[in-house]
């Protein structure tokens, strides 16, 4: 890990440990306490090392980068809506709205389409069901989108190779 990453990997620790619902300046009196701020210290480090670690790309069976980038929105897309619907417990709503606006900037980006971040005010289960809504039909859409774009794709491959075969065909013929 170069010096540029350990940087990110600390300022990650240090906004969750800020982002989080914890009394930081609590003093340690006795043996409760100071298994709650372990606890608390060990969860956030191993959340934020997950972020940082080197990831083996993943394979899937896509036919073009257009599938590829719509396969992609769709793990963050159901990460909204869990979000969404199960608010965590221990983070701030400034860390959750931070959460859920870096999902909607992925998403935005992958998919080319224009969800509107939130404010803290809209984490409550009323107002975020008109988000919660238009995701599943970004999703459903999105899911059929991919779905379709394989399908040309493979359909394109088909041809041109048995196209390939006919002319292959017919000169061995002639």
């Amino acid at each position: 890990m170069d010096e540029s990453k350990w940087e990110k990997f600390t300022k990650d620790i240090k906004n969750r440990i800020n982002g989080r619902n914890t009394d930081a300046k609590l003093s340690i009196t006795d043996e409760k306490t100071l298994n709650k701020k372990w606890h608390n210290l060990n969860f956030t480090i191993k959340q934020a090392a997950v972020r940082h670690t080197y990831k083996q790309m993943r394979r899937f069976h896509a036919f073009s980068q257009t599938a590829t980038n719509l396969y992609k929105v769709l793990p963050n897309i159901n990460k909204l809506l869990r979000l969404l619907l199960h608010i965590p417990f221990p983070f701030s709503k400034q860390y959750i709205t931070t959460e859920i606006n870096r999902l909607i900037s992925t998403i935005n980006g992958l998919a080319q389409c224009n969800i509107v971040k939130i404010n803290k005010q809209n984490l409550s289960p009323y107002k975020s069901q008109p988000l919660m809504l238009a995701l599943k039909k970004y999703r459903k859409a999105i899911w059929q989108a991919r779905n379709t774009e394989n399908n040309n794709v493979h359909r394109t491959e088909l041809t041109t190779i048995s196209k390939k075969d006919l002319a292959t065909s017919q000169t061995i013929l002639h």
